[in-house]
């Protein structure tokens, strides 16, 4: 992986960034920062390291973050659209990010899209296993944390903590059931999932389809990260699906 200087920020947990219409789709966070850049075959992964340059809290709701290196660059801003969700771990926030964005060496260009911030929560928590972010066109949401419980034997003993945002307003999943497909090299290509609300008889259902992703190898953990196309019903959506699992033991260079 790459190695740059980090001035890291302990407040805020990920800045995430969608430009589907012309292939950029990134996040910027104290641990992990990810940049993919075109479309289709020509996709290639701008970064992956393991510190971001610069993270900086501007207020209650706008942050802002850059980051610079030899395949890419952006220098963004995060500002709350006013409407997110309170998960038991974190708080996430859908905004609107501008700024600037240089692709493959190429001249500095203009950003203007939208993202999701992520914020830690005070209280200290589980481990999350699982992340996933969708956001639509319509503008709804849908946000879910899984936790490693104190006894865990596998994926089915992940406790999930999800919220989905409809029409602006914010309601508690009281039953999540997410189900994975993956690649012969461990990369999460397609999800599905299935979202019970209070006194639901029938529950809402969610798809997605990887666009591009990659594995970030962390000193205690390994992280497999992908962004998505989401539907739901007649919406279609991009987030992204985040699965961390401890690291194995690392070999002396």
């Amino acid at each position: 992986m790459n190695s740059i200087q980090s001035v890291p920020l302990l407040e805020a947990e990920s800045l995430a960034f969608f430009e589907p219409e012309k292939g950029v789709y990134g996040i910027a966070g104290p641990q992990v920062s990810v940049m993919f850049t075109g479309k289709g075959d020509a996709q290639t992964l701008a970064f992956s390291v393991s510190d971001v340059q610069q993270l900086t809290t501007l207020g209650s709701n706008k942050w802002q973050a850059q980051m610079q290196s030899m395949n890419g660059a952006f220098d963004l801003d995060w500002k709350s659209r006013g409407h997110g969700a309170h998960l038991d771990s974190s708080e996430v926030i859908v905004c609107d990010v501008t700024g600037r964005v240089s692709e493959n060496g190429k001249r500095d260009r203009r950003f203007s899209s939208f993202g999701v911030s992520t914020l830690p929560s005070r209280k200290p928590g589980p481990p999350v296993l699982r992340s996933i972010s969708a956001v639509f066109e319509n503008g709804d949401a849908f946000f879910l944390n899984a936790y490693k419980p104190a006894v865990y034997h596998g994926h089915g003993d992940e406790r999930n903590d999800a919220v989905i945002i409809e029409d602006g307003k914010a309601q508690t999943v009281a039953d999540a059931r997410l189900s994975t497909v993956f690649s012969k090299d461990d990369l999460h290509t397609q999800a599905s999932l299935e979202l019970w609300l209070h006194e639901d008889d029938f529950p809402r259902r969610i798809t997605g389809e990887a666009i591009p992703g990659t594995h970030v190898e962390l000193t205690d953990r390994d992280v497999a990260l992908g962004f998505y196309n989401w539907t739901m019903g007649p919406h279609s959506g991009i987030g992204y699906y985040e699965i961390a699992l401890a690291a194995p033991p690392r070999r002396a260079a």
